[in-house]
């Protein structure tokens, strides 16, 4: 029963995520361009026409139209799907790894939740003396686990929404280089949402911790970008910042200056051969590959 419900809680965890890359690309797409994003309504670039409520289920629109539009036959992008896809896999994997691996980030990354880590092996232990005498039925209070996997919901959104805030600024710079500052204030707002969750959630004598955490993390991620800052086209300064921001956030003030200034030479040298800008892009691949690789530390420790 107790798999049953996570699996439930970690779908819909994932149809939100691709619902969220839904809306992403309308945001990569129009904020650029200065447009609205709620009108007109979502319709075909080329053709004019309105996009039907059906034709706009993330992913599987796209190959049940197989990649064109209803109306004029003309391509889309698969780059909508490959958005979705991707920001539903990222809401999954942080939503599974904290409900089902008890995945709760390390002392020196913001997001660390000691307090869910105690639950979760109390659960356990609940779980266990249920399976061997059913008639303890009090061992298990629904209440109070569906009470924790709100929270944990909440806090695998704040750790997906700092991997999408990378993503859509990786986007937007592929695109057209520069990003506006509308996304870059929303980048910069993901990290500040995510303190104010993560102090909500732990216990009064942690919030000085936590604080300190998240400003050395945060503070780390945006200096290494300081190394390059000469380099960087002025025009792009400011959403570089925020891209460090957003992997000192998650990565924790250990990674955060290494991690950047690695990620930003890597950048610069592809730049240099190819002229896009790939920094976002590589800051949300390594908040990928962070977050697989401590879910598989704390499931199997």
């Amino acid at each position: 029963m107790t798999a049953i419900f996570l699996a439930i809680l970690v779908g819909w965890i994932a149809i939100l995520g691709a619902a969220f890359g839904s809306f992403f690309n309308v945001v990569i797409w129009r904020v650029p361009e200065g447009m609205s994003l709620i009108s007109p309504p979502s319709h075909c670039p080329k053709c004019g026409a309105r996009v039907r409520p059906f034709d706009n289920v993330p992913i599987l629109a796209w190959l049940w139209l197989r990649g064109r539009c209803r109306d004029c036959k003309a391509p889309i992008s698969v780059r909508y799907p490959f958005v979705e896809f991707l920001c539903c896999a990222v809401a999954a994997l942080f939503g599974a790894s904290i409900l089902a691996g008890g995945w709760v980030g390390f002392a020196s990354q913001t997001l660390n939740w000691a307090e869910f880590a105690d639950y979760s092996r109390a659960w356990e232990a609940a779980v266990a003396a249920f399976e061997a005498d059913p008639t303890q039925t009090t061992t298990l209070t629904f209440d109070g686990y569906w009470a924790a996997a709100q929270k944990a919901i909440a806090l695998s959104f704040v750790w997906a929404f700092a991997a999408y805030a990378a993503l859509i600024l990786g986007f937007v710079e592929w695109d057209k280089g520069a990003v506006p500052k509308s996304l870059v204030l929303f980048a910069t707002a993901v990290p500040v949402v995510g303190l104010l969750t993560i102090l909500a959630l732990s216990d009064v004598g942690a919030l000085a911790d936590r604080c300190g955490v998240f400003g050395a993390s945060v503070g780390s991620g945006v200096a290494a970008t300081l190394v390059f800052w000469r380099a960087l086209p002025r025009s792009e300064r400011a959403e570089t910042a925020a891209i460090g921001a957003l992997w000192g956030f998650c990565a924790g003030y250990w990674g955060a200056f290494l991690g950047v200034v690695v990620l930003l030479g890597v950048a610069t040298a592809v730049r240099r051969k190819t002229g896009r800008n790939v920094f976002g892009l590589l800051i949300f691949s390594a908040i990928f590959a962070l977050a697989v690789g401590e879910s598989v530390w704390f499931a199997t420790r």
